[in-house]
């Protein structure tokens, strides 16, 4: 039985997938989920998991006024990062999906 980190290194070195290129996924296909209010964090999916683009992913909860909202993942793909913290600020960026087509463009990568 493979350990969870080489089940999720796995998913990058796999040939068996439908674009013909193993699981290669273009830098511009990550897409981050951002906090849109502060609040505390809940994760229902654990990173290293394949998702659906709709699929619900995390939920932020604001404990003072009680405001809960759920985001869902914008796209097919690899559920490859997400925030340590269990609290979030507005704005922040909560976990980031890697899918199989180039959605973002600009800077894709800052120092």
């Amino acid at each position: 039985m493979l350990s969870p980190w080489a089940r999720f290194w796995s998913r990058f070195t796999s040939t068996a997938t439908t674009n013909g290129l193993g699981s290669l996924r273009p830098l511009a296909g990550s897409l981050p989920l951002n906090a849109p209010h502060a609040g505390v964090v809940v994760y229902h999916v654990e990173p290293g998991a394949e998702v659906k683009a709709g699929q619900a992913m995390v939920e932020v909860i604001d404990p003072i006024g009680g405001e809960s909202t759920i985001l869902r993942s914008p796209v097919d793909g690899l559920f490859y990062a997400r925030e340590q913290q269990r609290w979030a600020q507005a704005g922040q960026k909560l976990a980031r999906v890697a899918g199989f087509e180039a959605k973002r463009t600009g800077r894709l990568m800052s120092a």
